[in-house]
């Protein structure tokens, strides 16, 4: 990895439901030369009628534009329902005609309704046919992800794929290049305590993408805050994936605030911590990519 493709993602953006354009100026402001898409902003979902080529080089236009360029997005959950592949299908699509290299998916919830609407957690059946059914559908969307010259993604999750080693063996059980691993390291470290630089070996290989997310504060009411302003060394994660032969995207994907000047000045913060660890990591001649 001679150089780090600084990614800054338009999700703390639109978890405050701005527009697109209002997310693509703050990271190019930022200094981030990639930029990751979110789902949906407060337009929509981007990537509505992926045979809509005009819609689409539109949003090619705007990202450029701001003088970034789009390798990453963010699919979001994949029940493995008809409804939720077909859905991916047509994301595989649109992020294949803009140029994405790689399109990250969410293992299904670790909670569902009961009765009263409350959230509950799956009891292990519910859990083993969830991921059955994820697998198959993986399966049957990985050659189509290959046509498109882009890999499929898993990021941790509560449930089925939380751990390196639970993404390890969905990794293993689909035995593609066409499908790797986005390492997010606050996850397990969150829900369970463990050392993510300890829990992302099994996969380290795998990763094509990290998440480079940050936690603060007690046990059971940790928040997410910018990287670099937590507990967690995120300069020790990247050293390992690295080693492992990590050559993706860094991903400032979460940041703990809204209003759109604040998630500014902590997207900033953002890119300068992580171009630091970068050239601790590559060496000081080695710095983050912008092409």
């Amino acid at each position: 990895m001679k150089t780090m493709q600084l990614t800054g993602s338009t999700f703390p953006y639109a978890r405050d439901r701005l527009p697109l354009a209002r997310a693509l100026a703050g990271i190019a402001a930022a200094g981030f030369g990639f930029v990751s898409l979110a789902r949906e902003h407060a337009e929509g979902a981007l990537f509505r009628d992926p045979g809509n080529s005009g819609a689409l080089d539109e949003l090619r236009e705007a990202i450029l534009s701001y003088g970034l360029q789009c390798r990453h997005a963010n699919f979001g959950e994949l029940t493995g329902d008809a409804r939720s592949t077909a859905d991916l299908l047509e994301f595989i699509k649109a992020g294949s005609y803009l140029g994405i290299h790689n399109i990250s998916v969410l293992a299904p919830a670790r909670f569902e309704a009961g009765d009263d609407n409350r959230q509950i957690p799956k009891d292990e059946k519910t859990m083993a046919a969830d991921r059955k059914r994820l697998i198959a559908a993986l399966r049957k969307l990985l050659p189509e992800a290959q046509n498109a010259g882009l890999v499929l993604t898993m990021a941790p999750r509560p449930g089925i794929a939380l751990t390196g080693t639970a993404l390890g063996e969905i990794h293993g059980s689909l035995g593609s290049a066409d499908f790797g691993v986005c390492y997010d390291p606050a996850q397990v470290h969150f829900h369970q305590g463990i050392d993510p630089v300890e829990d992302l070996a099994p996969v380290a290989g795998a990763t094509t993408a990290l998440f480079a997310t940050d936690h603060a504060g007690i046990p059971g009411r940790l928040r997410g805050v910018p990287p670099g302003s937590g507990e967690l060394n995120l300069q020790a994660v990247l050293a390992a994936l690295v080693a492992g032969g990590f050559d993706g995207p860094v991903i400032a994907t979460r940041l703990g605030v809204l209003g759109a000047r604040r998630i500014d000045r902590e997207m900033q913060r953002a890119a300068e911590h992580l171009r630091a660890i970068g050239e601790q990591v590559m060496g000081r001649g080695s710095a983050a990519t912008r092409s």
